[in-house]
């Protein structure tokens, strides 16, 4: 085996750098329902996904808190009708406690695709999450999205 992949995973404890694979699966797993609430318009359920004091960094602004999180993508909710939200390529390491929790970080990829065939990308680009376990349960803290720039080709097509 590889020595890097020795000593980062440890197969008697299953812990992968301080997480255990449980942590990586349900982290990973967050992020996949937040996309799947956002995609059936259900804004709602995003909210337990945050903590408390968590803060959103979009293209239009920080948002700082769980309800302004919550409001903040209800009323963006017309622009996410009739495109799926795709969160690729999740990398999950450990981070410093915070207060106490076990926290972690994990860096992604933003896909927006129309969700009507033929389908296209209408955008892409990161997400940074920091998370913290409360109660056992794994929560974001902090999410920052990144949007890539368009393409030049793109510009001249939606100027025409």
């Amino acid at each position: 085996m590889h020595a890097l992949v020795t000593d980062r995973f440890n197969a008697s404890t299953q812990t992968i750098s301080g997480l255990s694979a449980e942590d990586r699966f349900e982290i990973v797993e967050l992020c996949h329902r937040f996309d799947h609430a956002i995609n059936r318009m259900d804004q709602a359920a995003t909210g337990p996904m945050f903590a408390s004091s968590a803060s959103l960094i979009t293209p239009k602004g920080p948002v700082e808190g769980r309800d302004a999180i919550v409001a903040f993508f209800t009323s963006v909710a017309p622009l996410a009708k009739g495109n799926r939200h795709l969160t690729v390529d999740i990398v999950v390491d450990p981070a410093k406690m915070v207060s106490g929790l076990p926290s972690a970080r994990a860096a992604s990829y933003r896909l927006l695709i129309t969700a009507v065939a033929p389908t296209s990308l209408v955008a892409s680009g990161t997400i940074d999450d920091e998370f913290i376990k409360e109660n056992g349960t794994w929560k974001f803290v902090s999410r920052k999205f990144v949007m890539d720039a368009p393409s030049p080709d793109a510009i001249a097509s939606q100027s025409k």
